[in-house]
């Protein structure tokens, strides 16, 4: 087995969708199921910006973003607007491909707070109801030239257990305080549209309606993190718990805003930022039952360009095949739906499956991992165990 190969199952074998002890909820919000106000349209090629305007315009609408990676462009309506009808509206126009809302995705969290390589039953364990982590770190532990952008909730790049496997945007300048996303030099240095990127982007800002990004992509919530560690925690180095790679680059992609709720729209965003910076193995540890035809262009592209995405399977517990689950469920051939194993050796009963439609089941019951500091103070009590420092 390869060099490359090993490591890319070590993270596949990473990415299972996390669940906390007992059962994380993945369920939609009763009544908020899409963005209010806003849908995405994709134009047909031959059409003119003067003839999307004039579309636009003649329903109150205005054009907020394109994504040209895959053409799309998102739109906001006047507020309170029937979005069924504005959907209706642009897809009997005849100048759109399609036109679709704004679905909501959830994160799914996990936060443990025991720490240390003894507690990561998934790495090893003595039934060997594991993904025998360490018989691979015989051969291979990683490596820094893979990068692994975790398109999440964010990710504490503070994290002592994170710091070293943390990637920086080799185009731009680092900032005087390595800690502090404030002292960049206020320069977009690489030209990419983002000023002092140095470690990655805020997607949504604090919104996640309407974005106001900015450069610190630490993550408020702690799901993002949690993933990192697991990913990339820095492996033999005295502290904390083990990433399944001890040598990786970990890109932090925030586009949940401060909350547990995904806009599908940062998260195409996100998406197309990991890939512009060189991303070659994208975690989408989010989902939900819309299917969105922007996401799966998205996909699309990123197949393309080669690079592997390591999508939940979900947590309702239920067939994929029949009930399906996005991303995962997209069908793609670069996205690997993963599942969530527990201890006992089986499936996780929370955990999504489906005989055609996922792809592989790893470690995903009671996981323990890193989780963000505090910022501007001491960590409370329940955070204070050495792997979660």
């Amino acid at each position: 087995m390869g060099r490359a190969l090993n490591l890319i199952i070590l993270i596949i074998a990473a990415l299972a969708f996390l669940a906390p002890a007992g059962k994380a909820s993945a369920v939609m919000d009763p009544g908020m199921d899409f963005v209010p106000d806003q849908i995405l349209v994709k134009f047909k090629s031959n059409i003119t910006e003067t003839e999307k305007t004039e579309l636009n315009v003649a329903i109150g609408a205005e054009a907020i973003k394109v994504f040209d990676f895959i053409g799309v462009t998102h739109i906001l309506l006047n507020h309170d607007s029937d979005m069924d009808k504005a959907v209706e509206y642009y897809q009997e126009s005849g100048l759109v491909e399609y036109a679709e809302k704004v679905p909501y995705y959830r994160f799914i969290s996990t936060f443990p707070d025991d720490p240390g390589f003894a507690y990561q039953w998934g790495l090893h364990n003595d039934d060997d109801v594991d993904i025998d982590a360490p018989e691979v770190w015989d051969y291979i532990t990683g490596s820094q030239e893979i990068v692994v952008a975790v398109v999440d909730t964010g990710v504490d790049f503070t994290h002592p257990d994170l710091m070293a496997n943390i990637w920086t945007n080799p185009g731009e300048d680092p900032w005087a305080d390595p800690m502090d996303p404030t002292t960049g030099n206020g320069i977009d240095d690489d030209g990419n549209g983002k000023i002092d990127d140095w470690k990655g982007w805020d997607v949504n800002g604090e919104s996640m309606f309407i974005p106001n990004p900015d450069n610190d992509p630490r993550d408020a919530f702690g799901h993002g993190t949690h993933i990192a560690g697991i990913i990339g925690a820095a492996g033999n180095n005295g502290i904390g718990v083990t990433g399944v790679n001890w040598n990786v680059k970990v890109m932090c992609v925030k586009v949940g805003g401060d909350s547990m709720m995904l806009n599908l729209t940062a998260a195409i965003e996100g998406v197309w930022y990991a890939i512009q910076n060189g991303a070659q193995v994208l975690s989408l540890s989010w989902g939900g039952q819309q299917y969105m035809q922007a996401l799966k262009d998205a996909m699309d592209y990123a197949n393309a360009a080669g690079i592997i995405v390591a999508a939940g399977a979900g947590n309702f517990g239920t067939n994929n095949d029949v009930m399906p689950f996005y991303p995962a469920s997209i069908g793609t051939p670069n996205v690997l739906s993963v599942a969530a194993s527990a201890v006992q050796d089986r499936l996780a009963p929370f955990s999504c499956w489906g005989p055609t439609s996922v792809d592989v089941a790893a470690p995903g019951d009671q996981i323990y991992s890193t989780l963000p500091l505090l910022r501007g103070g001491s960590q409370p009590a329940a955070l204070q165990p050495l792997a979660l420092l």
